[in-house]
């Protein structure tokens, strides 16, 4: 009650001094009024000025950024070129057409450039060499605003505002400094008046009454103020970075563009690799810090003259003007070292890499042209393993169209039913002497009947997300042919990453078991090593899941990568295939040939796998391998890839378990 009991004392002592002044002759009570109406009028005529200032200088500098931009003489002019009397003509018309009195351009160093009022053009020697006010001005960034009250040559009042205003050319760099006067003589006698009608009320009001309206004219226009302010920032710069915006980069380079005659230009195409993966497992949170780390690195790399915006999600666009090819190579690996640290935020610790896409537009090419060149460039860095610069080469745009041809050979294929079609290779048990089950793979052919590689196609078809729809459809049109085979045959198929992380391929595999009315221990999916790395415990719940159908997961191309041993026994595979490459280019004859196959046969028995060998092509390769212990063969000297039809008259054929080849 300490506290509470003050204030209440405080209260009652403030209404007992209002009581007394109450109690004040009358002829007080006016002295006092009037004292107050005339400090009133005081603030009022300060809040009247600065009303008239902060209306001159929004005209001002709305007028001045807009001029600028249409105006390159006044760039020319702050070089030391000689005007267009033309656009300088121009400039007057707009000038009179938005109110602005007088005009005057200043050098950096506050030298008198140009000097245009109502009565026309002034050579800059007929006035001033020299304005402290302008130097400030260029020095700080800051423009400043000044009120005046002055006399025409016909004696008549004028009220002027005079906004200095630093101005920068398309690219950013400052070249001056312009002084805006804007007649502000009618504003003043319209506020004036409406002033004047206030002292009237006032006259018939209280002090109190009279306060409150410049009051809240004054906040009124520092709110306006502040949210202009805010407006233009969110106008022009990504609320993330602090960056420029897509919408603001994109005029900024249309506008270098546009203006340049024989300048180089170089473009580089930033992108965040696996920035996805980074959202998806460590939270959006962790992404934008991300991000901000990222473009604080690359500004750092950076020249004063070049120009940086976000332009996506996980995208940065450079332009850097007066380039060569090296030198854009030069910022590029700049960048690419600026980032290569590892970067930590609430105690998660990664290290990020960037996919670079750099090329140099020559006089001539289209802005759309040049991005897009870049474009393709981070496109191939991207193709060639990622964390990398590439330069762009006409060779690119080949490719690139040969790429989206094979999307869309893709598309149609997977719309109308055709194109696409599976081959199958039969597997051999019991060292080699049957057949034990056929691998599903897929092929395509183009309308013209040429066949398209799987390295190709598999690739595209995973990039653009359409892998998910053809797994789907290789996993009916497999498990519809393999129904009607023999009930101790499995069928493998294999599976992409892709499909992992749409995070439905768990409940895609039950719904084509359940349609074909197939039996999921006859089932044989296929990973490879890659999909493990991407994303460790996500894939493990899903491959779990899997093997809690019954379907065997058999763990593809294994001796390839660099990290197989380490994920062997944390994911229960049910068999190994050991890598076609693996068998390429040893000496059969070696014994620490042998002891190196032996070891992963060992490694797999007692890991309680099955071991296939894939890619055998001799009868040397197939008598090692059997010898070793190998449970399974697979390879051209055993039998070739062949039709659902093929396969199926394999199987008729007495005694149907001898090799195929």
């Amino acid at each position: 009650m300490g506290y509470l009991g003050a204030r209440m004392r405080q209260r009652r002592q403030i209404l007992a001094r209002y009581g007394k002044a109450l109690a004040i002759p009358a002829a007080i009570v006016c002295i006092l009024a009037l004292s107050i109406m005339f400090v009133a009028d005081v603030y009022l005529h300060h809040a009247l000025e600065k009303t008239i200032a902060y209306d001159a200088e929004n005209r001002a500098r709305n007028w001045s950024e807009d001029i600028i931009s249409r105006t390159p003489e006044l760039e020319l002019i702050a070089i030391g070129r000689s005007p267009d009397r033309g656009g300088l003509d121009g400039l007057r018309g707009s000038a009179e057409k938005n109110g602005i009195y007088w005009i005057r351009l200043y050098s950096p160093k506050g030298l008198l450039l140009l000097d245009l009022d109502d009565s026309g053009f002034h050579p800059a020697s007929d006035r001033h060499s020299g304005d402290a006010i302008a130097r400030e001005a260029f020095r700080s960034g800051e423009g400043q605003t000044t009120l005046r009250e002055t006399t025409d040559s016909d004696g008549l009042s004028r009220v002027l505002v005079e906004t200095y205003i630093p101005v920068d050319s398309h690219d950013g760099r400052r070249f001056g400094v312009m002084k805006v006067t804007v007649d502000q003589t009618g504003f003043a006698q319209s506020l004036n008046g409406v002033f004047h009608n206030l002292n009237i009320l006032l006259i018939f009001g209280s002090a109190v009454v009279y306060l409150i309206p410049s009051l809240v004219l004054i906040f009124k226009a520092e709110q306006l103020r502040g949210k202009d302010k805010a407006l233009l920032e969110l106008s022009q710069f990504d609320p993330l970075t602090g960056l420029l915006n897509r919408r603001e980069f994109n005029n900024r380079c249309a506008a270098l563009f546009d203006r340049r005659r024989f300048q180089l230009i170089g473009i580089l195409f930033v992108d965040v690799d696996r920035f996805k993966n980074v959202n998806d497992d460590l939270g959006h949170e962790f992404g934008d810090a991300l991000l901000k780390h990222i473009s604080t690195r690359i500004v750092s790399a950076l020249g004063p003259t070049d120009l940086i915006g976000r332009i996506g999600g996980d995208e940065f666009m450079i332009v850097s003007s007066f380039t060569t090819r090296s030198d854009l190579a030069d910022l590029g690996n700049a960048i690419q070292a600026a980032i290569d640290a590892p970067f930590s935020h609430n105690g998660t610790t990664i290290t990020p890499s960037l996919s670079l896409g750099g090329h140099v537009s020559r006089p001539g090419e289209t802005l759309e042209a040049a991005i897009h060149a870049a474009d393709l460039a981070t496109y191939q860095a991207k193709a060639n393993g990622r964390a990398q610069l590439v330069m762009y080469s006409p060779e690119m745009g080949s490719a690139q169209d040969r790429r989206r041809a094979i999307e869309a050979m893709l598309r149609d294929a997977l719309a109308s039913d055709s194109g696409l079609f599976v081959e199958y290779q039969p597997i051999f048990g019991n060292k080699a002497a049957e057949i034990v089950g056929f691998e599903a793979l897929l092929r395509l052919r183009s309308q013209r009947g040429n066949p398209i590689s799987p390295a190709e196609f598999i690739p595209i078809a995973e990039d653009s997300g359409l892998i998910v729809q053809i797994g789907e459809w290789t996993l009916t049109k497999v498990l519809k042919t393999a129904r009607d085979w023999p009930e101790d045959l499995f069928v493998a198929v294999n599976l992409s990453a892709v499909q992992f992380k749409d995070g439905n391929i768990v409940e895609m595999v039950r719904d084509r078991l359940f349609e074909a009315a197939f039996d999921p221990a006859r089932l044989e999916l296929e990973v490879t090593e890659s999909l493990i790395l991407e994303s460790d415990e996500d894939v493990k719940e899903q491959l779990a899941a899997l093997k809690a159908m019954g379907v065997s997961i058999a763990l593809d191309d294994f001796g390839t990568g660099y990290s197989s041993l380490g994920y062997l026994w944390k994911y229960q595979f049910d068999k190994l295939k050991l890598d076609r490459a693996f068998l390429e280019g040893f000496n059969f004859a070696s014994d620490k040939y042998r002891q190196v196959i032996s070891t992963i046969v060992e490694l797999g028995q007692n890991l309680g796998m099955e071991l296939t060998a894939e890619g055998v092509e001799t009868p040397q390769q197939l008598s090692m391998l059997a010898e070793i212990g190998f449970d399974q063969f697979q390879g051209f000297l055993l039998g070739r890839p062949m039709s659902a039809d093929a396969a199926a008259a394999l199987l008729t054929t007495e005694p149907h378990r001898k090799a195929a080849g």
